[in-house]
């Protein structure tokens, strides 16, 4: 990013919002935020991996990630985006 354009950075560290987000993704494993995506908690299988400093193989455990998959109404927007403001 240049240093022309601001960078914005929301701080959630206490806020209900995620706080809220957390709870229900813990629970239920997807929550959609209406008008913004769906948030869902995706189970990763094990597999090897190349660490490219040593060039040796490992196993990488399986593990969760978080992933989002916004609506189309901000897919558009975020398209449509030239930098200018």
């Amino acid at each position: 990013m240049s240093n022309k354009k601001q960078k914005v950075i929301l701080k959630f560290k206490n806020d209900a919002f995620v706080e809220q987000l957390k709870s229900l993704l813990l629970k239920t494993g997807s929550v959609k935020v209406g008008g913004l995506g769906i948030f869902e908690i995706r189970k990763i299988p094990a597999r090897e991996a190349y660490n490219v400093g040593s060039g040796k193989m490992f196993l990488l455990d399986e593990h969760n990630k978080l992933a989002f998959k916004p609506t189309k109404k901000i897919k558009d927007v975020i398209q449509d985006y030239d930098g200018d403001n």
